[in-house]
């Protein structure tokens, strides 16, 4: 078993088959896998898609990479363009560390080969999917039909993204993943043989923020343009709303995430048939002026972590909440840092992450406190007493996780 990037790795594949398929009018296609040990606790893995259709030359092998490259006219004319897809191939592959390789011959056909050094993992620590919401097995092309959706889930925070994916797998959707914005607009420009049926969109994000993102994913045209993007955010304030809405969300949820009001927007944005001419937005939960005050708000609420194992079931919670403590320490050392000798910006940046999480599994005071942090981010003095309260609360929380654990 090894630890990798699966939907990556499905987006690359599916792209490889894909053209393989459509440049292969007769003659057949093979994927295989082929893998050995390194002696380093890692595999090599080669995957290889080859195929007996109508290859290419060298000079078309020498700009395949290059966006928009085609073959010549007449390929363009009769099977539509390449480049594209195959440069986001190569893009995702070496986001993964790999490389992407390609043997062809005019009129023989190609072979492509992708070769990726993967880590061996604990079986006891992996998080595992059932073959029935893998998107794309291999060898197959996969139609999705009945009531779940194929969703691209776009959020920088693991813990967040484990636990929003587990919510959505558990209510039947196919979730695909992407950690920032230029991986979420890489991949919804690699889906266009099998567009999603809705993103969600997280707003802060390094390399690029969730509302660019959005941006740029609407600038592609059709079926972009009309696709269902809708925001998962932890700013409510009104200026954020409209700023982010203006870069031509769907809609917009705010964290911790209500899951009733979650499953409610994707049935609505999802059913494209029947929206209205203008939006209707769900309201947001007034969190920017929070009532009652974090001195008053309980360092651990129990209800919110049983209603979010109503949602993922006992038999996943574990992984979440395992994630959850180890993500607190790292986020908490992170804005502890900051506070002292950090610019103000990042220490927000930090402080949002940690609240975005906080509440989704109880940390109530801690989720009020990281809106404090943020507000109070530009005066170190007022920062002094925030973080100390910071750390006693969240001591405090990962008592009753870890309580939740052993139980």
């Amino acid at each position: 078993m090894t630890r990798g990037d699966p939907t990556r790795l499905r987006q690359v594949l599916f792209n490889l088959v894909g053209n393989a398929v459509k440049f292969t009018e007769r003659g057949r296609i093979g994927v295989s896998l082929t893998w050995e040990e390194t002696g380093e606790e890692a595999v090599s893995l080669t995957f290889t898609v080859a195929d007996t259709g109508i290859g290419m030359g060298e000079d078309q092998l020498a700009r395949l990479f290059s966006p928009f490259t085609q073959a010549d006219a007449s390929t363009t004319r009769k099977f539509g363009g390449t480049g594209l897809g195959l440069t986001i191939c190569k893009r995702l592959v070496e986001m993964m560390g790999g490389t992407i390789s390609v043997y062809s011959q005019q009129g023989k056909g190609a072979t492509f080969r992708v070769r990726l050094i993967q880590p061996l993992g604990d079986p006891m620590e992996t998080v595992t999917l059932d073959r029935s919401v893998s998107p794309w097995p291999l060898g197959e092309v996969v139609t999705h039909e009945g009531e779940g959706h194929r969703v691209l889930l776009v959020e920088d925070n693991e813990t967040n993204l484990l636990l929003i994916a587990t919510v959505l797998r558990r209510a039947g959707h196919v979730v695909d993943t992407a950690r920032n914005g230029v991986e979420g607009v890489a991949q919804v420009e690699a889906s266009a043989m099998a567009p999603y049926d809705l993103v969600l969109m997280d707003m802060q994000m390094p390399l690029m923020d969730g509302a660019e993102a959005t941006r740029r994913i609407r600038a592609m045209g059709e079926p972009f343009g009309s696709l269902p993007i809708v925001a998962l955010t932890a700013d409510v304030g009104l200026e954020d709303r409209d700023r982010y809405l203006a870069s031509g969300l769907t809609d917009l949820l705010t964290k911790p995430v209500d899951w009733g009001r979650l499953h409610d927007v994707i049935t609505r944005v999802t059913k494209r048939a029947a929206l209205a001419p203008e939006r209707i937005l769900a309201k947001p939960k007034p969190l920017r002026h929070p009532d009652p005050k974090w001195e008053d708000a309980p360092h651990f609420d129990g209800t919110i972590l049983d209603s979010l194992i109503e949602q993922v079931g006992t038999g996943k919670i574990r992984p979440l909440l395992r994630s959850a403590l180890d993500n607190m320490d790292r986020h908490l050392a992170k804005v502890d840092a900051l506070s002292r000798d950090g610019s103000a910006v990042d220490l927000r940046r930090a402080a949002h992450a940690l609240k975005g999480m906080a509440g989704q599994f109880g940390a109530t005071r801690t989720h009020l406190l990281s809106i404090g942090v943020e507000d109070a981010a530009d005066d170190r003095s007022a920062l002094i007493p925030l973080i100390s309260a910071l750390k006693d609360t969240i001591a405090v929380v990962k008592a009753c996780l870890e309580q939740r654990l052993d139980g």
